[in-house]
């Protein structure tokens, strides 16, 4: 139970907390300073900030971009195994394959994809409120850019984007292990289930 918490507590601060607070951190310069001297109490400062990072960061886990690029969803082994078995409804499938995964994946296989994605959608979303962080620091501070934080801003959105690809692509990483569970699957009995019942249709 323990590890469990741990583990959603470590996957939550890198989907939702962390990309709030850089969102909220670097945003705050693009107010207007007379705004920001008119709130006095430092208390309920805090209090707002935190309220709108976490905000933000509840906001793109429910809309979950990241897994909403094409090159993510065509490689799902769920969406692979839709295409192949058109004739069998889509929520079958999924309790078939994830039925499957549950049980027979080992802990470290789960950890490694738990880890990759958690890290992906880190990376995206950073990538994401860094492209709409540049575009305002850009519109307020075109005279002054590469004194502002701007430039920083820049910097994190093309490592994120970098590493985004890189923990999707890379050796070993998120596309290698949806291959690997497809094709683990198709070993199976569930998979030789599916393809009777795709028979019957």
């Amino acid at each position: 139970m323990e590890k469990g918490l741990e583990k959603f507590t470590i996957r939550e601060l890198l989907i939702i907390i962390f990309p709030g607070l850089y969102f909220t951190g670097f945003a705050i310069p693009l107010i207007d300073s007379s705004i920001i001297s008119s709130l006095d109490n430092n208390l309920a400062n805090i209090t707002v900030c935190a309220i709108i990072s976490l905000m933000v960061g509840i906001s793109l886990d429910f809309i979950d971009i990241p897994k909403k690029f094409p090159f993510f969803i065509n490689n799902m082994p769920t969406v692979l195994l839709h295409k192949e078995f058109e004739k069998i409804e889509v929520f079958i499938i999924d309790n078939k394959f994830y039925s499957y995964y549950d049980n027979n994946a080992s802990p470290e296989e789960k950890s490694r994809a738990n880890i990759y994605t958690s890290l992906y959608h880190f990376c995206v979303n950073i990538f994401l409120l860094s492209f709409i962080l540049l575009f305002f620091y850009i519109f307020k501070f075109w005279d002054s850019f590469l004194k502002s934080y701007g430039v920083v801003i820049f910097i994190v959105l093309v490592f994120s984007l970098i590493n985004s690809f890189g923990l999707f692509y890379g050796k070993g990483k998120i596309k290698y292990l949806f291959k690997r569970q497809y094709h683990k699957f198709k070993e199976s009995e569930s998979y030789t289930n599916l393809i009777e019942k795709n028979k019957l249709k």
